[in-house]
């Protein structure tokens, strides 16, 4: 079998590539210090050149699936609370009209 895949951080991957950009070298050189594959670090530097200028795409990017996943996540509690909800309304368990005792103080 072959090695696990390694996986790299959003930080080391925009490293990577600001490395590459300032140093003048050619990805080669660069990927060969880093210890990393070549045809990786031409991947993030496309990924680079195709996001907005400016911007810190791979720390943009990993920060969206994160908030896509509590998204879903949340969507999921919503469902489920709304689904029980809507059985105990049709149970009769749900008092739609809650009364309010203001102040009262047993005498």
């Amino acid at each position: 079998m072959g090695q696990p895949r390694r996986r790299f951080t959003p930080e080391f991957k925009q490293d990577a590539v600001d490395l590459c950009r300032r140093s003048g070298k050619s990805e080669c050189p660069v990927a060969r210090e880093l210890g990393i594959p070549q045809p990786t670090l031409n991947r993030w530097m496309r990924q680079v050149a195709g996001a907005a200028q400016g911007s810190n795409s791979f720390l943009a990017t990993e920060e969206l699936k994160v908030l896509r996943r509590e998204v879903e996540q949340l969507r999921m509690e919503r469902d489920i609370l709304k689904s029980h909800l809507r059985g105990s309304v049709n149970d009769g368990d749900v008092d739609r009209h809650p009364r309010r005792i203001a102040n009262s103080t047993p005498q």
